[in-house]
């Protein structure tokens, strides 16, 4: 309960004084999950559905609304907001860096709009990777499996001057196509390299800087000449930030980054420049208040070349968000009741203004139960697909000789999410630690779809299909995490989630039934832990996943797998392991078609055998 995070306010807190759904990843978890990826990773935290459409694809949500572009989650690494305004969501494929530099994930789940803005309607994922000062000496891991075929990393951090660290790494994988691919391909292949500094200054003065550079080069189906796709994917990015301590009680921050990417293949070529600032100053007045705000400006550009599939109208645009956010946090009852008021307010240049509040509040009932409470309001904008986009669609089996395209309309408002929650947290023992969620959400001018008949515009006869406002749904659920240190050898982690989804469509009973069909009603998973000696460890990893549905590909069936990893500590600077995934079975399918996956893919048995070695 003492574990610190960040999200929520915009500053360090432990996990026990959080008002929201929040639960943490820590390298550890990581490390002894088995997990090769960033979303993979994300299954260990409740609320969270994740399911691979292929070897290099993921669609990843809370609390509902899952699809290849989910575009209800806010995803950040560093506090760098990853999120793709071009279609919605975000591109799991680019999400990388060396899984042992990353210090924690952040998952928060519910809104966080009122510090983070549009689009952290359902949750917050924050990335936070180690300080460069952790990460000296040189770093060498290795692996090969079956479908893994191979991946390595290398990472060296050296000091620079009195007070100051960098690091730089690199990686490469290869990672083998998925099951019932007939003729068609769905391999990864990725490079990477990076750096991260950190700086003191002085002992009020720090800064941080770090970048990246990737490519990527992933073979898919296109479904409408059912032939094997390669889509070549580079990109880079410079975060900075630069934080002041002006007193005890007062301290500021400023951070700004650059991010490119480009997305290459027949089907679609997009460009994406984006550069972004924020600034924010946190205050006490008084002795039990404190007072956070900031300001934030982000613009972005993009150029789309015209694809028989599809293209954009304009086929370049420069957008821009200014932002703004206030936050007061109140002690009360000697520290025993936190109350926290704020907002968030936004002028976009696709639906005007926005105003974000959130209020929030925590009692500390005791020293080992917390009671919190929060009523939130939350938009979501829409995507430059939503507005721009006219696209020729995959052949529909449900209407034969029949050609859709998807047409966006300048029309579309946000989407709007009211949402209450209540929890409780606490321990048992320093052994047992607990935490519990429910919560009730509204959603209002949902994008709908809706269809003419058949035009007969140039250049062929179609059914477009259109967004409008018309929809509405109600989320409600609970979710429950426990950890269980039950003696010296044994560890135990467990998380239980269950999601009541209602859609309401007004035009399109497809989009309705999909919508509803798509949310598994309950996750779990179960991480048993074993220290058998001092060189020895065992780990089992066992989830379930709720049956699913999907208009057009029909029923996802709900699934058991388990994870085993097995590593032995050769010395203090090398360590072995084996790790087998998805063991229950030797294929399962965990998501229908979507986004870039337009068949619906069966994951795979995966053994790989790893090395880490860490030379000081």
């Amino acid at each position: 309960m003492q574990i610190e995070i960040t999200s929520l306010g915009k500053k360090p807190q432990q996990l026990a004084d959080v008002a929201a759904a929040a639960y943490v990843i820590s390298n550890e978890d990581i490390r002894r999950s088995g997990v090769t990826t960033i979303a993979d990773a994300l299954q260990m935290a409740p609320g969270v559905h994740v399911s691979k459409l292929n070897a290099h694809a993921w669609a990843v949500s809370v609390r509902g609304f899952n699809g290849f572009f989910a575009n209800k989650l806010l995803v950040l690494i560093d506090g760098r907001n990853v999120y793709s305004s071009t279609f919605g969501g975000v591109y799991w494929d680019q999400q990388d860096t060396l899984l042992e530099d990353i210090e924690r994930i952040e998952v928060i789940r519910g809104p966080a709009a009122s510090i983070w803005g549009a689009n952290a309607v359902n949750g917050v994922i924050n990335i936070i990777t180690r300080c460069a000062k952790d990460t000296q000496g040189t770093y060498l891991t290795a692996g090969a499996g079956k479908e893994d075929k191979g991946f390595f990393g290398i990472r060296h951090g050296g000091k620079v001057g009195k007070d100051g660290y960098m690091r730089a790494y690199f990686k490469a994988h290869e990672r083998d196509g998925y099951a019932d691919i007939k003729t068609n391909n769905d391999g990864w292949r990725s490079k990477q390299t990076g750096f991260r500094g950190d700086f003191q200054l002085d002992s009020n003065n720090s800064i941080m800087v770090s970048g990246d550079l990737y490519q990527l080069k992933e073979d898919s189906l296109n479904a409408l000449t059912s032939t094997n796709v390669r889509e070549d994917v580079d990109g880079g990015n410079i975060n900075a930030r630069w934080e002041r301590k002006l007193s005890d009680n007062s301290h500021i921050s400023l951070q700004g980054f650059i991010d490119h990417t480009r997305r290459k293949s027949e089907i679609a070529d997009i460009s994406v420049d984006t550069f972004d600032i924020d600034f924010q100053h946190r205050f006490g007045w008084g002795i039990q208040h404190e007072f956070t705000w900031g300001l934030g400006y982000r613009h972005i550009s993009d150029d789309i070349n015209d694809r028989p599939s599809i293209r954009f109208n304009p086929d370049s645009k420069d957008f821009d968000t200014t932002t703004a956010f206030i936050q007061n946090e109140s002690r009360f009852f000697g520290d025993r009741l936190t109350i926290t008021l704020g907002s968030k307010f936004e002028h976009n240049d696709f639906t005007g203004s926005e105003v974000q509040p959130s209020i929030r509040g925590i009692w500390a009932a005791s020293d080992h139960l917390s009671v919190w409470a929060s009523a939130s309001h939350a938009v979501h904008t829409p995507s430059r697909a939503f507005r721009s986009v006219i696209s020729t669609l995959p052949p529909n089996p449900l209407a034969p000789g029949v050609t859709f395209q998807a047409v966006g309309t300048s029309n579309l408002d946000s989407e709007v999410a009211d949402v209450m929650e209540f929890g409780l947290r606490g321990n048992v023992s320093r052994d047992f630690t607990w935490d519990a969620a429910l919560f009730v959400a509204d959603y209002d001018d949902l994008v709908d779809t809706t269809t003419s008949g058949i035009l007969f515009t140039p250049p062929i006869p179609h059914v477009e299909i259109t967004g409008k406002n018309d929809a509405r749904a109600r989320t409600s659920g609970l979710e429950l995490s426990g950890n269980w240190q039950v003696n010296p050898v044994l560890q135990l982690k467990a998380s239980y989630s269950y999601l009541d989804l209602d859609f309401d469509s007004a035009d399109d009973p497809n989009t309705e039934i999909d919508t509803e069909g798509r949310a598994p009603k309950q996750l779990w998973s179960l991480r048993p832990s074993f220290d058998i000696s001092e060189d020895l460890q065992l780990d089992f990893w066992l989830k379930y996943v709720d049956d699913t549905s999907n208009v057009i590909t029909g029923n996802i069936d709900s699934y058991t797998e388990l994870d085993t990893r097995l590593a032995w500590q050769v010395n203090k600077a090398v360590e072995v392991s084996l790790v087998g995934q998805n063991l229950l079975d030797s294929k399962h399918t965990e998501f229908s078609a979507d986004g870039n996956n337009l068949h619906t893919t069966d994951v795979e048995q995966n053994i790989y055998l790893q090395l880490r070695w860490q030379i000081r």
